[in-house]
This record gives C-alpha cells, sequence and structure tokens, in this order.
C-alpha cells in the first residue's frame, strides 16, 4: 500500500514544527562545539602539524590585510558617498553586519561542502574581506578616531611564529601557550603604538579586545588542524575571523570615535585605534 506523505498545508502545527526544531538542535549542538573548541585546555599532541597553523595564519594575515585595504578604500568619498546614498543608514547597516556574515558563511559553508575549489574558495573570501572593509567603513564614515599610528594587520603572523617557535615546549601547558603566543603579538602592537605616539585608551582596550579574538582564533584553528590535518582550510574560522572584526570596528569607533558632520575630515588611514582594531 503507498503512503501518501501529508501535505504541509494540511498538516499539524506539531508536525510543521520538526524541521524547525531539528534545525534548531543541529544549530545549538554546532554553537556548543564551537564553545568547546574555544574552552579546550587539553595538552596538545606532539605530532601535531605546527606549520599548518602558521599557514592557516598566513591565510588569516591576507584576510586582515583585504579587509584593512577595503577600509582604506572606502574612506575615499568615491566610494562611501555613492553607498550611503544608494543604501540610506538604516540598509546600510543590516546589509553590513546582517547579510555581508552571511555571505561570509555561505562561502565557508560552500567550501566545506567541497562545492567549491580551495582556489576558489581564497579568491571569494579574500574579496569579500575587502568589501566588508567598504562597508564597514561607509557605516561609520563619520566617526573620526585619530591622526596618527601605523598599520598592524601583519600581526596575527606573529601569533603564528611564535607558536611555530616556542610551541612545543608548552604543548602540556596550553594555557601557557596561548599566553605567550597571543601575547607576544599584543606586545608588539603595544610596542608600536607606543613609539609612534599612538597610545591612548582607545587603542589599549582595542588591543585587549583583539586579543581576545586572537586567543579564540588560535584555539580553532589548533582545532581546525587537529580535526583535517594535512587538508585543512579552516573555511568558517577565517570568515568568523573577519566577522570579529566587523564587529570589533564597531564597537571601537562607537565608543572611542568623535563624531563629525563633514565626513572628508575623518582620514581613516591614519587612525591608530583603527590599526588596532585589525592587529591581530
Amino acid at each position: 500500500m503507498t503512503t501518501v506523505p501529508d501535505d504541509p498545508r494540511t498538516a499539524s502545527p506539531a508536525t510543521a514544527q520538526l524541521p524547525q526544531k531539528a534545525f534548531l538542535e543541529q544549530l545549538i549542538a554546532e554553537f556548543e562545539k564551537l564553545v568547546e573548541k574555544i574552552t579546550d585546555m587539553k595538552a596538545i599532541s606532539p605530532t601535531f602539524k605546527k606549520s599548518l597553523l602558521t599557514e592557516l595564519y598566513v591565510c588569516r594575515t591576507i584576510l586582515f590585510a583585504s579587509f584593512t585595504l577595503g577600509v582604506r578604500a572606502g574612506g575615499l568619498s568615491l566610494f562611501y558617498t555613492p553607498i550611503r546614498e544608494i543604501f540610506g543608514y538604516f540598509i546600510l547597516f543590516l546589509l553590513t553586519y546582517g547579510l555581508f556574515p552571511i555571505i561570509g558563511l555561505n562561502i565557508a559553508y560552500a567550501s566545506f561542502k567541497k562545492h567549491i575549489t580551495e582556489s576558489e574558495f581564497k579568491v571569494l573570501i579574500i574579496t569579500w574581506a575587502f568589501f566588508a572593509g567598504v562597508f564597514s567603513i561607509a557605516n561609520n564614515i563619520h566617526y573620526s578616531l585619530g591622526d596618527y599610528g601605523t598599520p598592524t594587520y601583519f600581526m596575527p603572523i606573529i601569533v603564528g611564529l611564535t607558536f611555530n617557535w616556542i610551541g612545543e615546549q608548552y604543548y602540556n601547558d596550553r594555557r601557557r601557550l596561548l599566553t605567550i603566543s597571543v601575547g607576544s603579538a599584543s606586545v608588539v602592537s603595544l610596542s608600536l603604538l607606543l613609539v609612534t605616539g599612538g597610545l591612548s585608551i582607545a587603542t589599549i582596550f582595542s588591543v585587549i579586545l583583539c586579543s581576545l579574538n586572537a586567543t579564540i582564533a588560535l584555539q580553532l584553528l589548533i582545532a581546525d588542524v587537529n580535526e583535517n590535518g594535512e587538508k585543512v582550510v579552516a573555511p568558517f574560522t577565517h570568515a568568523i575571523g573577519v566577522i570579529m572584526l566587523m564587529i570589533n570596528y564597531l564597537i571601537i569607533t562607537r565608543i572611542f570615535g568623535k563624531y563629525i558632520e563633514n565626513a572628508s575630515e575623518n582620514h581613516v588611514q591614519n587612525s591608530a585605534p583603527l590599526h588596532s582594531i585589525f592587529s591581530q
């Protein structure tokens, strides 16, 4: 006897809610896995492929540089003026902090499911990071963070290199390993700000925020290498890294930024707090 599937229009509310419940449960399960990776303090295996982690940090550095270049380009009236005129403030905010993260995660998902090649993923994620930077500055172009400092978007590679150089000594003490690896980049970042006269409450807060994010990123990348070995790409970790960068930027500009009516007076390229946001 052939069973006729239930018509969704006549299905009971309980039956109709099953797919939604299953999706919610899966979402919660994935979030729990993410938290478990971030809080994992177990010893690292002596056979851990630290060279793979360094490669992932090179990719992270490139993504951060792409985002930073997007911010620099978006700081030109040639970019932010038409963007703000076309979308308006409210729609622009929704696009930047709603749609753009979804696009990034979809690119990561496509890579994870092998719907796109690794080369295609790299091109797409770098392009996405650039436009994420453009739209981020377009949202915050009226908030000035100062006129000093030098870019420090190369800092992720310092975390990776520090881990590569001294990591084996602290595989049994992950807390110390995280502290030294992330701390090295934080010290370099603060030193550069001190030398260039850009040290302030805003920049210190930025570095602290970035250090927290860098610690999370390092934990996720370690988990990615452990799970995937030589085939590691870490698409979700890279996408999440840029999304966190966008959020960092929004937080810092709105807390410490000075509102200026004339956007052309906002010298985005020279902002020390802005550069420290991109440090790790």
